[in-house]
């Protein structure tokens, strides 16, 4: 990188590719504004379909903002769809750590940590090739030696003196993300031997936190997490098994709805902890007629703080490819008239965008419980 000579500098992995038309678009936006990063749409190439990564960093037209303050912005700290300038990464002195796993994240944690502007654009710019032909170290890594270098990432990162939103957002990715959701919420936890390990390294992790004058509470954004360190806080491990079976079932799990909402049926030895929930759920009510008008009906159960920004009928394994709809919501519905079906050429999901960037594809049936 220091041998760079452009303004700006991108990252491409092995057997992925930069989009030929919304690569240089994005480009050409991070320049004009002098942005120090950009941010684009990655797409992801595999077996199944083509689908988009990262909904967060990419989903609309803007500039002027500051990088680590985007929400869930460090929830993507690989190479994809970013275009840094070079003066940032220079007078840094950044560079890739050597670490079986992790280096990336590191990187590009104290990289968008470093950099004061930037620009958001929806185009797709970089295409990740995931098919199965092409694994990566990623895939070939034991998730302990994972948890090992995230430990080292996180040291790391608690001696970069970052700004406080940065840091905030950094850690609180890695306790979440690396330390319960991967480490521990996935069917090779309830499946391993060597449970005691895991243990080990999540107890390295609070106290690594603690030294530092932190309290790993402090990082927990979403319930379900702090549920997770309850039971871990607690050593109720028994009932931290049941905990992750009952999340990895998902949309298999008994389930009803209260409140407009959708709650998971929480066991008895669960009764104390917070209620796992659907912050939103739609299911698709078939096609009614309202003053001889035929509308596409759309029943929606949702918290109270959740906004629908749009409607998109999206290619079914095709998800870039998609047509947003017209539609009028009221009443926790959503219609659609039925008309527009006719210039749909290909076979679709119904799927809601709401607050701003999250997708949710309508179901065809509603919640309920096994007797």
């Amino acid at each position: 990188m220091n041998y760079a000579t452009g303004k700006y500098i991108t990252f491409l992995d092995a057997d992925d590719w930069l989009d030929s038309e919304g690569f240089p678009e994005l480009l050409l936006q991070a320049n004009k504004h002098n942005s120090d990063i950009a941010f684009g749409q990655s797409i992801k190439h595999d077996d199944r379909g083509i689908s988009k990564l990262g909904r967060f960093t990419s989903f609309k037209v803007e500039n002027g903002l500051i990088p680590y303050e985007i929400d869930k912005i460090f929830r993507a700290v690989g190479p994809p769809g970013k275009i840094v300038k070079a003066e940032v990464i220079k007078s840094n002195k950044l560079k890739f750590k050597h670490l079986k796993f992790g280096e990336d994240k590191l990187f590009f944690i104290e990289a968008i940590s470093r950099c004061k502007t930037a620009s958001m654009n929806s185009a797709a710019v970089y295409h990740v090739n995931r098919y199965n032909e092409n694994q990566s170290l990623v895939t070939e890594t034991n998730i302990l030696e994972k948890t090992a270098d995230n430990l080292t990432v996180l040291e790391e990162v608690l001696q970069l003196n970052l700004p406080e939103k940065a840091e905030f957002q950094a850690i609180s990715r890695i306790v979440e993300v690396d330390f319960i959701s991967r480490l521990f919420n996935k069917k090779r936890f309830l499946k391993s031997h060597q449970k005691a390990e895991f243990y080990d390294y999540f107890k390295r992790l609070t106290e690594m936190l603690r030294m530092n004058g932190k309290n790993i509470e402090d990082y927990l954004i979403e319930d379900k997490y702090k549920n997770n360190f309850k039971l871990l806080n607690e050593h109720r491990y028994d009932d931290l098994y049941d905990y992750i079976a009952l999340l990895i079932k998902g949309g298999k799990a008994d389930r009803y709805i209260k409140n407009n909402q959708v709650h998971f049926v929480m066991p008895e030895q669960l009764q104390d902890l917070i209620p796992v929930t659907e912050e939103m759920f739609a299911v698709y009510e078939g096609t009614h007629e309202y003053e001889d008008v035929h509308y596409e009906q759309i029943r929606v159960y949702k918290h109270p703080d959740i906004t629908i920004d749009k409607v998109l009928f999206t290619e079914i394994h095709n998800e870039p490819h998609a047509q947003e709809v017209k539609y009028v919501e009221r009443d926790n519905k959503i219609y659609i008239k039925s008309s527009v079906l006719e210039d749909i050429a290909y076979n679709f999901n119904i799927v809601l965008i709401y607050n701003e960037y999250k997708p949710y594809t309508v179901n065809m049936n509603l919640p309920n419980m096994k007797f």
